[in-house]
């Protein structure tokens, strides 16, 4: 299983478009084979900056993932050339499991 997590920062005057982008590529994101979770939050520390956090069962998975159209398009439209500032990481996570009840 990895994990992705960081952010991607946008001009503020774009929030209402940016969110509304960010919110599709989420909802199609969460139907690839592999997604355990997938998410975006607003910062509530800084204006215009989008954080993320995904689950998947494999690199393999991921890699499909990254690899499909919809995804190619979310990177043209809303990353290359539009952030102000990206910061992305990966980790390799063992296992998961509940941490109340």
């Amino acid at each position: 299983m990895i994990m992705i997590s960081g952010y991607l920062e946008y001009a503020v005057g774009e929030r209402e478009e940016v969110a509304a982008g960010l919110a599709a590529v989420a909802e199609r994101s969460r139907q690839d084979p592999g997604c355990i979770e997938y998410w975006w939050a607003e910062d509530v520390e800084t204006p215009g900056r989008f954080r993320f956090l995904e689950y998947w069962a494999s690199e393999a998975e991921f890699a499909t993932h990254r690899d499909q159209p919809y995804e190619h398009e979310f990177m043209q439209r809303f990353v290359n050339e539009r952030v102000k500032g990206v910061e992305a990481w990966s980790y390799a996570v063992t296992g998961r499991e509940a941490a109340v009840g």
